[in-house]
């Protein structure tokens, strides 16, 4: 091929396939690094690039910080090159808790006073809270009244 070779610089999209243990998750953002790649070929392809993908990430049972080096996925056409062709992945996992929570429904601003009927008068909400915030609610709650004072 006899094309000018251009240059691109394109962001890396992680593909991952991954199972956590219960009450664990990914608690922050996944940092890559780099977090692009640069890709060199014919102008007419690199037009139809806009991410350069990984290999797909494969983890079961995780209840731990995930850092490693990741292969990128290598291209289709033999004249498109991609460099670097690793980077590195820090994903944060974290233990999380649920915590319940019933909200009371009530009927405000009926100035009209239509006539309404409720059929749900409580909603009952579960979330997931990492436990590190939850340890830290905690202890600043138990500790507000030396900071008060």
């Amino acid at each position: 091929d006899f094309t000018t070779r251009k240059v691109k610089k394109v962001q890396i999209k992680l593909l991952t396939k991954f199972t956590f243990i219960k009450q664990f998750g990914q608690s922050k953002d996944i940092v890559l690094d780099p977090s692009e790649v640069t890709v060199t070929g014919p102008q007419s392809e690199l037009d139809k690039i806009n991410f350069w993908p990984s290999d797909t990430l494969i983890k079961k049972n995780i209840n731990n910080d995930i850092i490693g080096n990741v292969n990128l996925r290598k291209s289709n056409e033999p004249n498109i090159s991609v460099f670097p062709s690793q980077f590195q992945v820090k994903i944060p996992v974290e233990e999380f808790t649920e915590k319940a929570l019933s909200i009371p429904v009530k009927v405000i601003n009926n100035k009209e006073y239509y006539n309404i009927k409720l059929i749900l008068t409580l909603s009952n909400s579960k979330y997931l809270f990492r436990l590190f915030c939850i340890k830290m609610l905690c202890a600043s709650i138990i500790f507000m009244p030396y900071l008060i004072g």
